[in-house]
């Protein structure tokens, strides 16, 4: 496995899962993935930087990235990025901090290879998957407050500049017959 496999799985994984921050990707235990009500699996959990509680349905990509880890109890971590911390301990949540920083930092410095590898030349960072998923839910939904309550956002305005670098191609048929 390279080097770079582990950060694309959390990466992707966060884009499937409605832009989850690192920060939640790093915490996520086994009991924050659950069936809902429709039986659809779902991913539930609190989200660290407002603490807002979200619940999104896992499809298919996201189930399959789940299959590479091996499941475990429900306070048991997802992803390895926490592993061998115990966030209750006395200096578990200073220890978990720093080690979502070092890894953060670190999957944005294998994002940055893999998007060079590619010939991306736009800045990617582990940030990218909430504008990612920003765009595809306003380009699924239509309505831009939707998509700010989807990601959590306090104001529409956050996320106009989420889905601004993005190019809208779903007008220009009507463009070109407007035009011709």
């Amino acid at each position: 496995m390279t080097r770079t496999a582990e950060p694309r799985r959390w990466f992707l994984f966060a884009c499937y899962a409605w832009g989850m921050r690192f920060s939640d990707v790093a915490t996520l235990q086994w009991q924050h993935i659950r069936e809902g009500r429709s039986g659809r699996p779902r991913v539930c959990y609190k989200i660290k930087k407002t603490a807002d509680t979200v619940g999104v349905p896992l499809i298919l990509e996201a189930k399959q990235i789940l299959r590479h880890y091996e499941e475990g109890d429900g306070e048991e971590w997802v992803f390895p990025i926490s592993e061998g911390i115990d966030p209750d301990s006395n200096r578990g949540k200073e220890a978990l901090h720093r080690r979502k920083c070092k890894r953060n930092s670190a999957a944005n410095r294998h994002l940055k290879e893999l998007a060079g590898r590619a010939g991306i030349e736009k800045r990617v960072t582990f940030h990218l998957s909430r504008n990612a998923a920003a765009w595809k839910l306003y380009q699924n939904v239509g309505d831009i407050y939707k998509v700010s309550k989807f990601l959590g956002h306090s104001n529409v305005e956050q996320t106009q500049d989420y889905i601004d670098g993005f190019v809208d191609e779903s007008r220009d048929e009507d463009f070109i017959a407007a035009m011709s």
